[in-house]
């Protein structure tokens, strides 16, 4: 049996909720991605109860 400790975040991308939150932190932590990504999250949580209902 190997092991790695390792300091840092793990992101299990191979879950179904892991990869998109693996992406949104990544999205908002580049420096070109983070203001216009926020932006549309911002949009987004506005229009959620829409989304959700049909997915617009």
């Amino acid at each position: 049996m190997y092991a790695y400790v390792f300091e840092g975040r793990r992101y299990d991308v191979g879950d179904r909720l892991g990869f998109p939150r693996a992406t949104v932190e990544f999205a908002l932590k580049r420096e070109d991605l983070r203001q216009p990504f926020r932006e549309y999250l911002e949009g987004l949580m506005r229009r959620l109860p829409a989304v959700m209902e049909d997915g617009a």
